[in-house]
């Protein structure tokens, strides 16, 4: 009975330990389907994972709660952020040089975000901030805010002191508004597109 008992602990114990290494193994892989290697920011996957269950869990309050001043629901906005010339950065420094400044750029676009909002690098140069409860009057202001900081802001990549400069791309979602994570994406680029030209015709 005894050497019965011993058996059998030490098959639920292995079991137990498998189903721990397993699941270990599942959720290092979900991490490296969502998350961006070089920042360890999330990616467009992760950042489509996280925004829909938000709206889903958003969408669920409506049916408990019903909302008021529904004209004026603010949802939140998207931003739209490419670097300006940083091919040349790379050209001229290196790609080490380059991937370094990523991570530090990322690390300054986090300073100017508060814990709710959501933060992912889509790839390049190229980031998304999911600023949470805003209207587009204060998407705009933490936009320029961006803007203007990184003007006065000197990053250091391996020695070298690097300034960098951002356009952004703007748009404002509503709680009562059909939830597309790709189209307000490719809205907020389109908007970041006609900042560069407007940038480029004016000089």
């Amino acid at each position: 009975m005894t050497t019965t008992l011993t058996i059998l602990t030490i098959v639920l114990a292995v079991s137990f330990g498998i189903n721990i290494l397993l699941a270990l193994i599942f959720l290092e892989q979900r991490r490296m389907i969502t998350t961006d290697t070089l920042t360890g920011l999330l990616n467009k996957v992760g950042l489509a994972e996280i925004r829909n269950r938000r709206h889903a869990k958003r969408n669920r309050s409506l049916f408990l709660f019903e909302r008021r001043h529904k004209d004026h629901a603010t949802g939140g906005a998207i931003l739209y952020l490419d670097l300006d010339k940083f091919k040349p950065v790379n050209d001229k420094y290196g790609h080490h040089v380059g991937d370094l400044l990523i991570v530090e750029f990322s690390k300054f676009l986090k300073q100017h975000m508060r814990t709710k909002d959501t933060l992912a690098r889509l790839h390049g140069d190229e980031f998304v901030v999911v600023l949470e409860d805003v209207d587009e009057i204060e998407a705009k202001k933490v936009a320029a805010k961006i803007v203007e900081n990184l003007k006065n802001h000197t990053f250091v990549a391996h020695e070298h002191k690097i300034n960098l400069e951002a356009t952004i791309g703007v748009v404002a979602m509503k709680d009562d508004e059909p939830f597309d994570l790709d189209s307000l994406i490719k809205d907020a680029d389109h908007a970041m597109l006609k900042s560069k030209r407007r940038t480029r015709d004016a000089h």
